[in-house]
């Protein structure tokens, strides 16, 4: 709001809406946080600023998922294709996962399998973190354990992150190797510790 009212350029006045709405989500307040998302689009469109739209896009994605699945995926897929197009490497490979991840919640494994193929033949994303992580998910599900193994020390690096979201993806990978190999302890292990490691980044003592 106060950016609108001093006059801000569309373009900082999509970022301001996108860190809004990205916020918005994360705090529980999806509803709100899709449409300061849909109006960050509208405003990086108006801007011509291609970059800013699709990182919008992105974040409009992983707001959907839950409320309106197929949806997400048609703009998740839109960011891969938008990615690829104009060479923005982080709109690809977000567009990947969030249509992969989505795929997965809709049931359409065949479809995300070969989503990350593609990713992987065409677009070189075999190694990306990010991606090894749901190769190793999808291996997991297909009952592969030592491929699975493999996709998630691909993401290894995740591991050295100082962001709480890339350990946890890594930590997704190796619970879904532990899953794959039978070792239900280990998968607890894996799981509750990313789950101790998310809470304490949020300040969170315990659960009320």
């Amino acid at each position: 709001a106060l950016g609108q009212r001093i006059g801000v350029e569309p373009v900082a006045l999509a970022e301001c809406f996108m860190r809004a709405g990205a916020w918005a989500v994360s705090a529980g307040r999806v509803e709100q946080g899709e449409a300061y998302l849909r109006q960050a689009v509208r405003l990086a469109e108006r801007a011509d600023a291609a970059v800013t739209r699709l990182r919008a896009v992105i974040n409009l994605a992983d707001a959907l998922i839950s409320a309106d699945a197929e949806e997400a995926l048609a703009v998740a897929q839109e960011a891969m294709a938008d990615g690829s197009r104009i060479g923005y490497f982080d709109g690809l490979r977000f567009g990947v996962v969030n249509s992969v991840e989505t795929l997965l919640y809709l049931g359409r494994w065949d479809e995300a399998r070969a989503t990350l193929e593609h990713a992987a033949a065409a677009d070189g994303l075999s190694d990306e973190h990010y991606v090894a992580t749901y190769r190793a998910v999808m291996a997991a599900l297909s009952g592969d354990a030592d491929a699975a193994e493999a996709a998630a020390a691909a993401a290894a690096g995740l591991g050295d992150s100082e962001d709480a979201q890339d350990r946890a993806a890594l930590a997704m990978a190796q619970a879904c190797v532990a899953f794959a190999r039978r070792d239900a302890k280990g998968t607890l292990d894996i799981v509750g510790g990313a789950l101790s490691e998310a809470i304490a980044s949020l300040g969170v003592d315990s659960f009320l």
